[in-house]
């Protein structure tokens, strides 16, 4: 996983330096990255799909780790904070 990863990230770069930050220019560099960035993102779902197959496997047994899972998932951050709405009168 971490070796695709950094294969991502250095084609990355590699799309940086010598394309003037246009990814698109050459195809072979664009369809490289979409292949690595695919693979990647494949690996990270399966990832996240096995430890959630574990952790449902051994809910009976361990039921303080999917609750742990669980409020992990309830809480979330505010990235828009309240609207202040000032009167014109």
């Amino acid at each position: 996983m971490m070796c695709k990863v950094h294969r991502l990230f250095a084609v990355w770069l590699f799309a940086l330096n010598t394309l003037n930050s246009n990814l698109t220019k050459d195809v072979k560099v664009y369809r490289e990255y979409r292949k690595i960035t695919n693979k990647v993102r494949k690996c990270t779902r399966d990832i996240n799909r096995n430890e959630q197959c574990e952790i449902a496997k051994n809910a009976k047994d361990n039921p303080k780790k999917i609750w742990n899972y669980v409020n992990g998932k309830r809480k979330c951050k505010d990235r828009i904070g309240n609207l202040d709405y000032i009167n014109p009168d």
